[in-house]
């Protein structure tokens, strides 16, 4: 399983690398008649339930999210601030998004074809429910954002 999702994000990240100059998301949203939408990859790993920024700027935009869950047995939740990590209160501040992740898997996620829109910065947090502040079982949620 670990072998699976660790070839899925070397494909998905040199796909990203090859093609910088191309798009990785093709989509406008306006028929073409605008330039499409690049994201760029940021990895963070061992995401638990203290906030850790993505992006420590904005405005952003956040449009693909591919996380692995090694929580054999339980669903885990990555919440999505927008702010600084400093600023989160993991299980008081509320997320902007929240990306389920099922039990043993890879998740990809396109969150908005345009990106989900973030005014100061990205952060993230790893929990038991989606706004609640209890840690995963296991400690290594990983993730790979695309953010514009």
């Amino acid at each position: 399983m670990m072998l699976r999702v660790l070839v899925t994000l070397a494909i998905l990240l040199a796909s990203w690398s090859a093609y910088a100059q191309e798009p990785v998301i093709p989509y406008t949203g306006d028929g073409g008649t605008s330039r499409p939408v690049v994201w760029a990859p940021v990895f963070k790993a061992g995401i638990t339930n203290s906030a850790v920024n993505v992006i420590a700027s904005g405005p952003r935009e956040l449009g693909l999210a591919v996380c692995d869950n090694v929580n054999g047995t339980a669903w885990t939740y990555v919440q999505v601030f927008d702010s600084l990590a400093a600023n989160v209160t993991v299980g008081t501040t509320l997320p902007k998004a929240v990306i389920p992740l099922a039990p043993a898997l890879a998740t990809t996620m396109s969150l908005d074809a345009a990106g989900l829109s973030f005014r100061t910065a990205i952060s993230v947090a790893a929990t038991t429910t989606p706004a609640g502040s209890s840690a995963p079982a296991t400690n290594t949620i990983n993730c790979t954002f695309g953010v514009n």
